[in-house]
């Protein structure tokens, strides 16, 4: 073929052969030398009805047969027809809004989810058609396709409409009449709120990005035509058929890493808290891909054909349909319910979409947890699915460079592995050989370099759970082979996970297949029950191997001299098992768990154990969170419980197995260090024997003699050591080592409580590493002491544990806070320790207002605002009593409290808190005033009541503190947000003393005020009271033409480049826009400019920048002070709108405009010349948020204050 030809079918080119001579009709020879009809049309311009741009014969750049420029230009037929486009956009937006509107109700009816689904994509394609048609009717050089999930024909109320626009050639899409009718169709969709996503491309870009990106090639793969030229789809499906475009292969692993990738993107875990039902693992992307994959392999995405080729079976086959219309069903709905495309399934959406499926609440569960049960179900069946269909295409596709080879190792007689995956020697084995269902896990486990099931035999394996009845289940060989897999030294856990989703697990034992997929509606358990099984026993694998040493060493010290480990990890499977069956889950799980050790052999003793695990398996953390672990009695009591070392060391694997399996977050190294103190006390109680228990009088003895030893080392006198001593109470010495004792006691001397507080911060190391800080303060007592220190400590960021507080009857307290940061004790890196001791120190002294520890509640918080349960009791012959507290938990909450007993007149000696996902379990030992417990039943009551309400009070408003009515809005806001007219109607008014002649600056002020009140902005009120900017914009007009537009208007200028210029119309009525919408800043003056340097009477410099938030006044009088220094915008304001003098004989000169500071108290000194007057007081609000800090009074919002000021100034009732 001619280099020529070549060169113009690579640029789109028509072909140099087919040129017409300058007749612009093609001659005979011309049509003959085209080889094909469609050339043949190409060298033919009157052939109708294809005639447009980009057919005639030839390329711009040859001009050979088309005339001048212009007449090519004249020449160019139009792409957008005459015709209008048909009905108007509101007219349009109707059919389309009663379409949606029709789908929904049948929706809502119950209607089947496929029909929906294809009749909204056929109703868009029919709408589509029409307004093409509009557009580019006749025209054969373009065609409009759907791709992506619109063109398998599926499109759910809000999803994207994917269009791409396919030219012959760039050529067709250069000319400006083209541009024009392409943006013009995209806009018109875009008018009537369509969301779509579009494309335009040429045939040769179609080539070129599709053999770059494999998700491109996949979008272009689900294709369909919707209309236009039907010769360019056929040409699209022949360059995106050809083999070597993406080999079966190569797109295999192509689209097997994307999905890896997009599950590692939600930790590869199907059993989310709130999933995506389009990415998450087992969602529609997964279905997705399976189809995407079989199209490229087969040419076909159906199912039935796929089971046809044996692709699919046919349970398979019903997984994914089942699976898909239920996760259509899902998404269809929160379309609905959200108005946009939305495809997390959140908690409130959850709540809402199980209530209109009709899933009601029982006495075990939730509609909601029953709504997310079938979900989780359904995603596990298509995450299987797809793992056994992507398992057969690797099998069966050549998936590297060179074919590999085949390498198969027998095992035994019924399996062998064929390149590292298991699979059996015959179809038969398991009919023949039900026991091997089991054994061939246990193969897989023993052998460390096996990768997993071959696809043919794990569709075997389902075929064959049919005989896992109770005969399998009580077969000695069966059990047997159960145990022999709990002993097995590798991958333990991928074979239970393996046996889990396969259905081996579930049917083998019954209790387990009940909880699979099920899940609690709530932040503190993060996984289904069965998933969390699953994490526990992979949490004791890693302490048995020792892989996870340097996290746990006592755990894994603990786990690794363990006589059976196989007994910890039946505990393991069977510890949640009872759950979702009403009842005490532990008890029904004990009962299970015994019987299961029964029918495998086990002895008496060992079933003792495991039962005893199930059933206590709550204990240990209960104790060590909730109960007191420093006092002897509390050790002996559960000492007592568990009787042996040997039950201690299970129970305390098994606790920190199941602890970090609930929620990552919840283990941190407080919890390591109560849990590691809890272990040692104990098992050196049962070391020394439950006859004699170490009594808590003893420990504090010994206590306090071991430190009175060292302190008499130290060279501290002894009498002002004991002096000192008797002020903190026992209690001191019970939760102090002596060395922790002695450090406080040297510091405690040194310091001078005259002279501030003292604060101390000690580190405390666990049994199990880790440890915390202990933040120790010694301080005069004062009622909010508690409060204030804990606000200060929240926020600095520092995660409260547990509170110690005791006061002497002098009024001296010694409180200590046990603090977390990051989960770990405060670094010594930085400076922070320091911030610590000053900002406590000096919220203990009451000098610290403002704390950032209250903010608003998280999205997932919110969702899980329970009420508050209060508790008080009191133990007979008890010195205090018991608070327990369980509410939602917020920033803040503990210095609410603290409050609260300020209020209750209580007093606080101990606290220890817990937070557990979503709410929080404080325990608080109160006293009365006179230190006495809380007796009367009235009392308790009342304490209580008030707790709750304040609480569930706080709950309701977001986590911030009930705020008062509003208070009035500071009205020198007016002042930063008025534009002054230039020519206003005369007011009947006296004109100001030493005004220059036809000035009258308050007046003008005045008229604007009540003319046009609506020139008050949120933004500007926002601005007003947060940060200044860093920069001004230049001004929209020289300095020249300010100061003589302000001459003209009888004032003068004396701004420091404002952002707009006076106006000639009132403010609201400019033509330019940016003028309406911004705040002007003028500074007015009613008499010549003082000079740059003038000093004033004060002796302040009158050209000097003045402090943001203040008022700038001009005194009648030089020398004659102003009356009232601290004097407030609000008493100067009024004098604007009688046009007098200020208050003290001064007249405003300015408001300084850039986002005042606005503070009470900050009035000092005599205001004179240029002095600077502080405005109403605010707290500043940063962003536009108007929230309060923790312990400061709330006011009005924003918003709020705005409509309040544009009020009063609109009637005149400013405040005299």
């Amino acid at each position: 073929m001619p280099r020529a030809r070549l060169r113009a079918r690579a640029m789109g080119r028509p072909d140099p052969w087919c040129r017409v001579p300058k007749t612009r009709h093609p001659s005979r020879w011309a049509l003959a030398r085209a080889a094909t009809p469609e050339k043949r049309r190409m060298c033919r311009p009157d052939s109708p009805p294809e005639r447009s741009i980009g057919t005639r014969v030839g390329h711009p750049e040859v001009r050979r047969g088309y005339g001048t420029a212009h007449q090519r230009r004249r020449e160019e037929p139009a792409l957008v027809r005459s015709a209008p486009v048909p009905g108007d956009l509101s007219e349009l937006r109707r059919r389309i809004g009663q379409a949606d509107d029709a789908l929904a109700a049948r929706f809502w009816r119950g209607d089947d989810i496929e029909c929906l689904v294809a009749e909204r994509a056929r109703f868009i394609d029919a709408f589509l058609a029409e307004v093409w048609h509009a557009f580019f009717h006749g025209n054969s050089n373009v065609a409009l396709l759907a791709v992506g999930g619109y063109g398998r024909g599926e499109l759910h109320p809000h999803s994207d409409i994917d269009l791409m626009l396919l030219a012959r050639n760039s050529f067709v899409l250069r000319g400006r009449r083209s541009q024009e009718a392409v943006a013009a169709f995209l806009r018109l969709l875009w008018d009537l709120k369509l969301d779509i996503g579009h494309s335009v491309r040429t045939l040769a870009d179609c080539k070129r990005e599709a053999s770059r990106d494999v998700s491109v090639v996949t979008t272009m793969m689900e294709r369909r035509r919707l209309t236009g030229s039907d010769i360019l789809t056929r040409r699209l499906d022949k360059i995106l058929s050809r083999p070597v475009l993406w080999p079966s292969g190569r797109f295999y692993r192509a689209k097997r890493e994307e999905q890896e990738a997009r599950h590692a993107q939600f930790d590869d875990v199907e059993y989310d808290l709130e999933p995506n039902i389009k990415g998450s693992p087992g969602g529609l992307r997964d279905i997705q891909t399976v189809g995407w994959i079989a199209r490229r392999q087969f040419g076909t995405a159906d199912l039935a054909e796929l089971v046809e080729r044996s692709v699919l079976t046919s349970q398979e086959r019903d997984w994914l349909e089942e699976g898909r219309r239920f996760l259509w069903r899902v998404r269809f709905g929160l379309h609905l319910l959200t108005g946009r495309r939305e495809d997390r399934l959140l908690f409130d959406h959850q709540r809402e979409l199980a209530r209109r499926f009709g899933y009601a609440d029982t006495d075990a569960q939730l509609g909601v947890e029953q709504f997310m049960h079938d979900y989780y179900r359904h995603v596990l069946h298509l995450r299987e699915a797809n793992d056994i269909v992507l398992q057969h295409f690797d099998e069966s596709l050549t998936t590297r460079p060179l074919p590999r080879r085949e390498v198969t190792e027998p095992v035994n007689e019924r399996f062998r592995l064929r390149n590292r995956y298991i699979e059996v020697t015959r179809d038969d084995v398991f009919r023949k050989t039900p026991a091997a269902l089991m054994e061939m896990f246990v193969l897989l486990a023993n052998r460390k370099d096996a990768l997993g099931v071959r696809a043919a035999t794990i569709r075997l394996v389902r075929d064959h759970l049919h005989l896992m009845d109770d005969a399998f289940r009580n077969d000695p060989e069966v059990t047997r082979h159960f145990i022999d897999l709990l002993k097995a030294p590798y991958t333990l856990v991928s074979q239970l996970t393996r046996m889990r989703r396969y259905g081996v697990l579930g049917h083998y034992i019954p209790e387990f297949g009940r909880i699979v997929g099920q899940m609690q509606h709530d932040l503190f358990h993060i996984y289904t029950v069965d998933a969390h099984t699953m994490m526990v026993i992979r949490n004791m694998r890693r302490f048995h191997a020792a892989s996870r040493e340097a996290d746990y060493p006592l755990a894994t010290r603990v786990t690794g001299n363990l006589p059976k480990i196989e007994l910890l990890y039946i505990a393991g499977l069977f510890h949640d098992i009872g759950k979702g069956r009403g009842g005490n889950h532990s008890d029904i799980g004990a009962g299970e768990a015994a019987e299961f050790c029964r029918r495998h052999g086990l002895g008496n003793e060992d079933i003792e154990l495991v039962a005893w695990l199930v059933r206590e398996h709550l204990t240990m953390s209960t104790t060590a969170q909730r109960k007191d672990i420093h006092d002897p009695e509390v050790i002996d009591e559960f000492a007592r419980l568990v009787l042996t070392e040997t039950r201690l060391d299970y129970l305390y694997a098994l606790t920190v197995a199941d602890i970090n399996a609930t929620n990552p977050t919840l283990w941190n190294s407080w919890r390591a260090t109560l849990m590691g103190q809890l272990y040692v006390e104990t098992r050196r109680a049962l070391r020394q024997g439950l006859d004699s228990p170490r009594r808590r009088s003893e420990h504090i003895a010994a206590c306090r003699r071991t430190a009175l030893d060292a302190a008499a080392e130290r060279g501290l006198a002894e009498e002002q050591v004991l002096a000192l001593w008797d002020e903190p109470g026992d209690d001191f010495f019970l939760h102090h080592s002596p060395m922790e004792v002695l450090t406080i006691t040297e510091a405690a001397l040194a310091h001078d409580l005259a002279g501030g507080a003292l604060v101390l911060i000690l580190d405390l190391l666990g049994e199990d590493g880790g440890g915390a800080s202990e933040v120790f303060v010694h301080a005069k007592d004062r009622d909010n002491l508690f409060a204030d220190s804990v606000a200060a400590i929240a926020g600095l960021g520092l995660g409260i544990q547990a509170a110690t507080v005791a006061t002497n009857a002098s009024g001296v307290c010694f409180n200590s806070y046990i603090v977390l940061k990051d989960r770990g004790p405060v670094p010594n890196e930085g400076n922070l320790r320091d911030r610590i001791r000053t900002i406590v120190g000096r919220a203990a002294l009451g000098r610290l207002t403002g704390s950032k520890a209250e903010r608003r509640l998280s999205r997932r918080q919110k969702q899980f605002a329970a009420p508050t349960e209060v508790q008080l009791s009191t133990v007979p012959d008890a010195s205090s009593s018991t608070l327990r507290v369980v509410a939602a938990d917020r920033p803040g909450l503990l210095a609410h409290i603290g409050r609260l007993f300020i209020e209750l007149e209580l007093a606080v000696t101990r606290a220890r808190i817990t937070t557990l996902g979503e709410r929080v379990e404080d325990v608080f030992e109160v006293t009365e005033r006179d230190r006495t417990a809380v007796t009367e039943r009235a009392r308790a009551d009342a304490i209580c009541a008030r707790i709750r309400d304040h609480l569930d009070a706080l709950s309701a408003s977001g986590g911030r503190a009930p705020r008062p009515p509003p208070s009035p809005p500071p009205c020198a806001f007016v002042l930063f947000c008025t534009k002054l007219p230039t020519r206003c109607p005369p007011l009947a008014q006296t004109k100001p003393p030493n005004a220059p002649a036809g000035a009258h600056p308050q007046r003008k002020l005045h008229e604007s005020l009540h003319r046009r009140p609506a020139t008050l902005s949120l933004r500007t009120l926002k601005r007003a009271e947060g940060r200044p900017r860093a920069t001004h914009q230049p001004a929209a007009r020289s300095a020249l033409h300010r100061r003589a537009e302000a001459r003209a208007a009888g004032l003068h200028h004396r701004g420091a480049r404002p952002r707009g210029t006076l106006a000639r119309r009132p403010f609201g009525l400019s033509a330019n826009p940016r003028r309406r919408r911004t705040a002007r800043r003028h500074c007015l003056v009613d008499r010549p400019p003082l000079r740059h340097r003038a000093r004033s009477g004060d002796g302040s410099a009158a050209g000097e920048r003045h402090p943001r938030g203040a008022v700038l006044i001009r005194s009648g009088d030089a020398q004659r002070p102003r009356r009232g220094a601290g004097a407030d915008a609000e008493s100067v304001l009024p004098d604007l709108r009688r046009g007098g003098p200020a208050e003290g004989g001064g007249t405003v000169l300015r408001a300084c405009h850039r986002r005042a500071r606005l503070r009470a108290g900050a009035g000092r000194g005599v205001a004179r010349d240029g002095a600077c007057v502080p405005v109403q007081p605010r707290q500043p609000v940063r962003g536009g948020d108007a929230r309060a800090s923790a312990g400061a009074a709330g006011g009005a919002s924003p918003r709020a204050r705005l409509r309040d000021c544009r009020r009063r100034v609109l009637l005149g009732d400013l405040p005299q």
